[in-house]
């Protein structure tokens, strides 16, 4: 290749949730002989400081997300085609001044990059990682069928993050399997596998048997599936432990704290907050628990089994893609806390067993989800864009 390929990625948040995460392990793996990043954030934060750190240039631009707990409203729509309309421009400004090649959207709910790189004939790619229909936390303006629609003809490559994902479009017959590629989350398996650091948590003890949930405090988490799951088995494991890792909802936070002490579980159920070290906190547990009523893919999942941590999850979406039934995890019917509390049990039996199960968890993720063949395969999907763009003339 004659010179480097410029990508600007765009991001709709500054934070450190999965799907940014996600990007910062893509523009550290990826290789900078043949893409140079460049990044688009919406604001000062975690993620800022990190690709700074990784010396790549960015740029602030807040785009508006079309997607949110609420409908848009009607009164709203012009506010936000006005903003789209000033993005447009700066954009365009930002495509000229870098020799942006391609325009690398990070997430579904902002559509600059989208409209931008239309108007500029600029190569798009759209990273879609979330389940829209039936999703509370994803409600939009833009009826379902016209979104697809829209993310399918303005994206030259739609990556998903796993086939429960891909499905949206199917229902659509968006379904051409060159267009639509599915490429798995992964870790940086050497970050993620770390026994030697030492975590303080407020309520958990040495000696607790910990089972750990992380994700955001929202509904769909389900994380009151849980609560309940372990007051079915507090007799027969008095020094189990919740771990609830996660901020969010503080109406939901409240209906948590209140059934756990209802069901007298106020000492047996910790709630931890966000925290940045959740690799070097799964060590310390037993089992991750995952009881979404529906995840599009799980990276926590195969963070945990990482680090030999056997993993209990719904049997839908993501999870039932990553877990091996009774190998590397067991799947539950979503919703059923009764199914995770036999599970919990069984797991608690026997350590020969717990460890067993995680060993083949470990032995999963070297296999399919390590950083380098996750980054390697984004190059290739953005070389080859870039290749079959320039053939067809556009």
């Amino acid at each position: 290749m004659d010179k480097k390929i410029k990508v600007l990625f765009v991001s709709h948040s500054a934070k450190l949730s999965g799907a940014e995460r996600s990007l910062l392990l893509l523009l550290k793996e990826i290789d900078k002989k043949i893409i140079e990043p460049i990044v688009v954030i919406p604001s000062y934060g975690p993620l800022k400081e990190e690709i700074e750190s990784l010396k790549i240039k960015n740029y602030i631009l807040k785009s508006p997300w079309w997607f949110g707990k609420r409908v848009l409203k009607v009164a709203e729509l012009p506010f936000s085609l006005i903003r789209e309309l000033f993005l447009l421009f700066f954009l365009g400004y930002i495509y000229k001044k870098e020799s942006i090649d391609l325009v690398y959207t990070n997430t579904i709910v902002v559509f600059s990059g989208a409209i931008s790189s239309f108007f500029f004939k600029k190569p798009h790619i759209w990273h879609i990682r979330e389940i829209i229909p039936g999703n509370p936390g994803l409600k939009s303006i833009i009826p379902e069928r016209f979104l697809f629609k829209y993310v399918y003809n303005l994206s030259y490559q739609v990556v998903t993050i796993s086939q429960a994902v891909s499905q949206q479009f199917n229902t659509y017959n968006y379904n051409n399997n060159k267009k639509i590629v599915v490429v798995p989350n992964a870790i940086d398996f050497d970050t993620s596998f770390n026994r030697g650091a030492n975590v303080n948590i407020n309520g958990i003890e040495k000696g607790d048997w910990v089972v750990v949930v992380i994700g955001s405090l929202r509904r769909r988490k389900a994380q009151d599936i849980a609560i309940r799951a372990i007051a079915m088995i507090k007799d027969k494991m008095p020094n189990i432990k919740l771990l609830l890792i996660g901020s969010g909802d503080n109406k939901y936070k409240t209906y948590l704290q209140q059934l756990a002490k209802s069901m007298g579980l106020s000492d047996s159920i910790v709630f931890a907050g966000y925290r940045n070290d959740v690799p070097n906190i799964l060590p310390i547990c037993k089992v991750l628990l995952m009881p979404s009523l529906e995840e599009p893919f799980g990276r926590v999942i195969i963070e945990a089994m990482a680090v030999g941590l056997p993993v209990i999850a719904s049997n839908s979406g993501g999870p039932r893609e990553i877990i091996k039934n009774g190998i590397t995890g067991f799947l539950v019917s979503p919703g059923n806390h009764a199914e995770i509390a036999q599970k919990i049990l069984l797991i608690s039996k026997s350590e020969d067993f717990r460890k067993k199960i995680g060993e083949q968890g470990m032995k999963e993720v070297e296999d399919k989800y390590l950083a380098k063949n996750y980054a390697g395969r984004i190059e290739n999907i953005i070389i080859k864009t870039i290749s079959d763009y320039k053939e067809v003339g556009q």
